[in-house]
């Protein structure tokens, strides 16, 4: 039910929680299409609310391979609010109608009604003023009707003298607005009402809004052909608009004023009547009084009107924003952080103004922008702090302390950590407190010391459980999983993914849920699946454009990058991983950058493009984040190798080869361990050093794990067979 869609009833056919209805949606559609081929029409998707397009969009992402249709019918407007709908899939068109053309118009109209007399002046005027829109012509031939200049007798539609002196009107919009001025005061007012409630409603609640509530004039309503039994929603009661320009006009025709009263009380009516059910209406509420407020101020209305209504809708729309943060859909909660922010304002209401810009961190957090997040986030702890707010404080230096670890240098991620938990101590912040631990584990992750960080996760997780914070639980066995993967350990990585999509899925917690489809790929590309680890990322990387995560387009454009790497297919790898850098510049990303300049090097030493490499190698070794990014120290290393190889330096080449080789050597980067060797004894063959190749050779077979582990199987066969070449006298 969408914040202009109220439903069957103020409490009929409740809308349940919205995470677990994308995740049943998704998961009956595929359960059906497995049955029967199906095809699905949804229908003016330009007025669904965020939301419902968020759950559309998911569905075309998760079906692929199953015999699925799914037709979306939308006016030009759906790519104003989304921009990037459709777009860059390969499994989807966009299709643009135009409008009837004349001789179709004429033809409409005689299939409509079969009228005789109509003078053709009159057919050339509708069907010019129609401009191709069907429902101007059923609409004006109705209009006709009601006014007597069509009428039917003897079997046939007739029109009269009169027909010939009708004045056409110039749009659609005027055309329904005359028809609504043309009904009686009582049908005009239900109809008004109506059209506040939304695009479908019940007949009790316009009879429950109205002052003067009339039976008679809804009928009328009905019998016009103005608005239609609801079927789809069932009930005695439902009812829906004939057409959303039906409501919108008949919306249009109430005075701001007016509006603004009405979606006030409508709003209160809904939360007395909703009870101790008030979440579940929560986005209903939230567009009353949004609505309520926002004609409020543009009426300038005074302070003891608009305060009021400022501080429902600021805090309806800060829940709002809660609950989208949850969600991960950075896009829809900044939409609700700016209500909430021009209502703190008009309100002067100070706790609502820090909620809100707590919340618009937040915002920009979950959206991967933590160069804008950090400095606005940095003076809102100093205000916090002074105000003596400890719970608000510590909130704060944990957004902190998660934006410094992915995009901080070095040696400002453990301060920040250590002030974070600290707050959190201090406030009695168990989860947040929990929330930190978890994020110091990273400490090992950076220094490659996987089998640390999944000793470190167990006792975390374990907690997590015992105090039924299943969500930060669901999120640790992430990371571990990743962690598990490195070192080469798939079983473990597969037993806590198991473990996490299960509570991510019953929690809907879909962001969790977007980084374990990531492991998927993941897993796909070092078992040697990598068409199935590409089609997976393109699944992902368009679930987080419609979400506004910036952070997963980074890490989605860099797997994707190492995976067509592996493949071979350089120069793609060179397409993927250009935009990759470019949107880690974008938000401020430094946990990926060094590794993306570095692996953007290489692909462009191999096609060619030697300058450009040298001066993405110069970029990754910058990018480092200090000694202790471990990665990056050994993967600028590798790329220098490859550029002073292509420039002819061979004794450089090999003593950065051996340079990274040093410096991963102890620690537990299995995957970048085999990469170094198989690239090492690349070089070395191409020198004529069979031997030493085959030596690299034989030590990344001993560190490749065991199947389903089949990481750059392709390369190494190639490279063994090269060698055994080389071998023959």
């Amino acid at each position: 039910v969408s914040g202009q869609n109220a439903g069957e009833g103020l409490i009929g056919n409740p809308q349940q929680d919205q995470r677990r209805i994308y995740a049943a949606v998704r998961r009956l559609l595929a359960w059906l299409a497995r049955r029967r081929a199906m095809v699905i029409v949804i229908d003016d998707l330009q007025w669904a609310e965020p939301a419902l397009v968020e759950v559309i969009d998911g569905v075309l992402d998760r079906l692929r391979g199953v015999p699925v249709a799914l037709i979306c019918v939308a006016r030009p407007e759906l790519t104003e609010t989304h921009p990037r709908w459709s777009v860059g899939r390969t499994n989807a068109t966009t299709m643009t109608l135009e409008g009837l053309n004349t001789a179709e118009t004429t033809t409409l109209i005689s299939r409509l009604l079969d009228i005789d007399d109509l003078p053709p002046a009159l057919r050339a005027q509708i069907a010019t003023r129609s401009d191709g829109n069907p429902l101007f012509c059923e609409e004006f031939l109705r209009m006709l009707i009601e006014d007597g200049r069509v009428i039917f007798e003897a079997g046939r539609w007739r029109a009269t003298a009169d027909a010939a002196s009708v004045t056409v009107p110039e749009t659609i919009v005027a055309l329904l607005a005359a028809s609504i001025d043309r009904l009686s005061a009582t049908e005009k007012r239900a109809l008004q009402i109506a059209s506040i409630i939304g695009e479908r409603f019940d007949l009790s609640e316009v009879g429950t809004l109205a002052d003067d509530p009339s039976a008679e004039a809804l009928d009328a309503l009905e019998r016009k052909g103005l608005i239609l039994e609801d079927r789809e929603a069932g009930g005695s009661g439902a009812m829906r608009f004939k057409h959303l320009l039906v409501r919108e006009v008949a919306y249009g025709s109430l005075s701001k004023l007016d509006r603004a009263a009405m979606h006030e009380r409508f709003a209160g009516m809904l939360e007395a009547e909703a009870g101790d059910r008030r979440d579940e209406f929560m986005d209903i509420l939230a567009h009353h009084t949004e609505r309520a407020f926002s004609l409020s101020g543009e009426l300038r209305l005074e302070p003891d009107v608009l305060v009021p209504r400022a501080k429902r809708a600021g805090l309806a729309a800060v829940e709002m924003a809660e609950r989208a943060e949850l969600r991960g859909e950075s896009t829809l909660m900044e939409r609700f952080v700016a209500v909430a922010e021009r209502a703190a304002a008009a309100a002067g209401d100070r706790d609502l103004e820090e909620r809100s810009a707590f919340l618009r961190i937040r915002a920009l957090t979950v959206a991967g922008r933590f160069d804008e997040a950090r400095p606005a986030a940095i003076a809102a702890l100093a205000t916090a702090r002074a105000t003596g707010n400890v719970e608000r404080a510590a909130q704060i230096a944990r957004t902190i302390a998660v934006a410094e670890n992915f995009a901080g240098a070095e040696k400002d991620i453990l301060p920040a950590f250590d002030l974070a938990r600290e707050l959190s101590v201090a406030a009695g912040d168990d989860a947040g407190v929990l929330e930190m631990d978890a994020l110091y584990l990273n400490r090992f992750w950076g220094a490659g010391e996987f089998s640390e960080f999944i000793a470190g996760s167990v006792p975390l997780i374990e907690k997590a459980l015992q105090t039924g914070n299943e969500a930060e639980a669901a999120r640790i066995m992430s990371r571990a999983s990743g962690a598990a993967r490195l070192a080469g350990k798939l079983d473990v990585s597969r037993r806590y993914i198991d473990q996490a999509r299960e509570i991510a899925r019953r929690l809907g917690l879909r962001v969790l849920l977007r980084d374990l489809r990531s492991s998927d790929a993941t897993d796909a590309w070092v078992a040697g699946d990598a068409a199935a680890a590409l089609s997976i990322l393109d699944e992902v990387a368009a679930e987080a454009v419609g979400d506004g995560d910036g952070l997963r387009l980074v890490t989605v454009g860099r797997r994707k990058a190492e995976v067509l790497e592996s493949e071979g297919r350089y120069a793609e790898a060179v397409d993927a991983g250009v935009p990759a850098l470019a949107e880690s510049v974008r938000t401020g990303d430094r946990w990926n950058r060094s590794e993306i300049a570095g692996h953007l090097a290489v692909n462009l030493v191999r096609v060619g493009r030697l300058d450009e490499a040298e001066a993405r190698f110069a970029e990754a070794t910058a990018l480092i984040r200090g000694p202790g990014d471990v990665a990056g120290v050994a993967e600028a290393a590798w790329a220098q190798a490859h550029v002073l190889a292509a420039r002819g330096d061979n004794d450089g080449a090999e003593a950065a080869y051996r340079s990274a080789l040093a410096v991963v050597e102890a620690l537990e980067f299995v995957p970048l361990k085999v990469t170094l060797r198989v690239d090492f004894a690349e070089f070395l063959l191409q020198l004529k050093r069979t031997s030493e190749a085959a030596a690299l050779l034989a030590e990344a077979e001993r560190l490749a794990p065991p199947p389903p582990w089949n990481f750059l199987a392709t390369r190494r066969r190639a490279l063994a067979s090269a060698v055994a070449a080389q071998r023959v006298p």
